[in-house]
């Protein structure tokens, strides 16, 4: 499974396995995961289905008419390293020009602080000996990574960006994550879909995580409302540090869109998946299970959908690693009934972040 530099992986191919391998991995699941037959197949259409457009937006900003222009005083640029992602280019446009920007190049960055430890990092150069390009701005900007990404059950990846303060003095940062399904209209342009319950089952689907690592697995869930203050480093001890002016901050944020309902509940990860160990600490596993059991009401969960689901459609028993099985089976059902939704329905997901200064 994943270690401190590594992300969870897409599942097996299954479409490479012969009928009877096929065959004998549906029943595994089953017995393994409580899958549905008929969900191992329809999990292949969610599988190709369901890709990913991240950008990275700045809130910081006014709009008069057509036109948007950045506030006098920008507290934070933003930026990111690596490859634009193909499917923004190619999709989200207006007028058949692209929405998001490249935004400014830079090579001046030699060094960058990791915002979580505090520690200044020398930037890796390029094989021609050269500082990597940071694409930089304040609205509007698309995300480039390290690599094309995609959204899949079972999946899991990073997210980097880094934070410029532009002003002396800045303390903290809030930063805010949206996620929004998309599909395409007749011409083959990307738009959002109509679908309050596809938004909702997407943000309980895909969690965001401060950190991974083989200890404890996934930790630091950044919770329900996806948001996440970023304080100066050292700030733990000393109440005056700020952010230091022109330095890049480099934030990372893990994600994982859970395989199987038992992923959120059990820690026996290095077998099964799961998202924590048996070490992970109380508090952890408690923020992440109190938010399942807020969402028994199937009919407006962000975890179960059911397509015959009414106000009344509940589950009763307590969710947690000491439930019965058929708890587990009746989370299961739901759970997979609402990845089953999110592939037919959803064709991409739109990834927004917004920083604002939290002084």
């Amino acid at each position: 499974m994943a270690d401190g530099n590594k992300t969870d992986q897409i599942p097996d191919e299954l479409e490479n396995l012969s009928p009877e391998e096929l065959q004998e991995r549906i029943q595994e699941e089953k017995k393994n995961a409580k899958r549905s037959l008929r969900f191992a197949f329809t999990a292949l259409l969610a599988i190709v289905a369901v890709c990913i457009a991240w950008f990275v937006a700045n809130n910081r900003v006014t709009m008069t008419g057509t036109q948007i222009s950045a506030e006098n005083t920008v507290p934070f640029e933003l930026a990111s390293i690596g490859s634009r992602q193909k499917v923004e280019i190619d999709k989200l446009k207006e007028n058949n020009k692209n929405i998001l920007s490249a935004g400014t190049s830079s090579q001046k960055y030699e060094k960058y602080i990791d915002i979580y430890t505090g520690t200044e990092e020398t930037l890796e150069k390029d094989l021609n000996g050269n500082n990597p390009e940071f694409h930089v701005g304040t609205s509007g900007l698309a995300w480039y990574l390290n690599g094309q990404e995609s959204l899949v059950p079972g999946a899991g990846g990073k997210l980097e960006f880094y934070l410029i303060p532009k002003k002396s003095g800045l303390t903290s940062a809030a930063v805010k994550l949206n996620l929004k399904g998309y599909t395409e209209d007749n011409s083959g342009k990307a738009i959002e879909l109509d679908n309050d319950k596809i938004q909702r089952l997407l943000n309980g689907h895909i969690l965001f995580f401060r950190h991974l690592d083989n200890e404890k697995g996934y930790y630091g869930w950044i919770g329900d409302e996806e948001e996440l203050k970023l304080n100066a480093p050292g700030s733990e001890t000393d109440n005056s540090a700020t952010f230091t002016k022109d330095m890049p901050y480099k934030v990372t944020l893990y994600w994982k869109w859970p395989q199987y309902f038992r992923n959120y509940i059990y820690t026996d990860r290095s077998t099964q998946g799961d998202l924590f160990t048996n070490v992970v600490e109380q508090s952890e596993y408690s923020n992440l299970n109190d938010f399942i059991n807020k969402q028994k009401n199937v009919n407006s969960s962000k975890l179960f959908y059911d397509v015959a689901a009414t106000d009344d459609t509940k589950i009763t028993a307590d969710i947690n690693n000491q439930m019965n099985d058929d708890t587990l089976n009746t989370c299961s059902n739901y759970y997979n009934q609402a990845d089953e939704y999110i592939g037919k329905n959803a064709r991409y997901v739109y990834v927004q972040i917004q920083v604002d200064p939290a002084d």
